[in-house]
């Protein structure tokens, strides 16, 4: 057990993230939780989806009414728990994959999305990295570390543009707004 919660690895050496609401004291060498602020009130698991399953549903039928919606899909958790709550519009949606570079087609994060999305009758785009700069594939490189605070360059000039209603693109983080409840 790592009681610092210190350990994601990052593709630089010695280099780690912390788990998210979290900031580094140095001088204690731990981690101390940011936020929530107010202290957490137990909630059981039927509780906690109970609460999430309404938020997520108003956020995402919002959206719907003033956004065009890509939504990125993967192997992963918070991607099955994105389709869950898109599942009432998905319809409206384009489901996507972005292929890292370098990267085979027959990977799991690129196989299960596409089998998903066919079997759903879903509209789905795999999207390879074609024609960008040396720059922008170093940029797209670091993106894979810190999404949340790096540009997704990749995502540029790949997505139609609509003269009624902007692009918005979702990710799967899901996951970690549960974990504050």
């Amino acid at each position: 057990k790592n009681p610092t919660k210190i350990g994601h690895d990052t593709r630089f050496r010695g280099l780690y993230q912390l788990v998210s609401n979290h900031f580094l004291d140095v001088e204690k060498n731990q981690s101390e939780r940011i936020f929530p602020r107010e202290k957490r009130k137990e909630l059981t698991q039927k509780e906690a989806i109970e609460i999430l399953s309404k938020i997520f549903k108003h956020i995402i039928k919002i959206l719907n009414e003033r956004y065009i919606i890509y939504t990125s899909l993967t192997a992963g958790y918070d991607s099955r728990l994105l389709m869950s709550a898109t599942k009432e519009i998905s319809q409206n949606i384009t489901y996507y994959t972005f292929q890292r570079i370098n990267s085979k087609k027959n990977l799991t994060d690129y196989k299960i999305p596409q089998s998903i999305t066919k079997d759903l009758s879903l509209k789905y785009s795999f999207i390879k990295p074609n024609n960008i700069t040396r720059i922008e594939e170093e940029g797209i490189k670091k993106a894979y570390d810190l999404p949340k605070m790096n540009p997704f360059i990749q995502y540029k000039k790949i997505f139609p543009k609509d003269k009624q209603k902007m692009n918005i693109l979702l990710v799967g983080f899901f996951s970690e707004v549960a974990k504050n409840y």
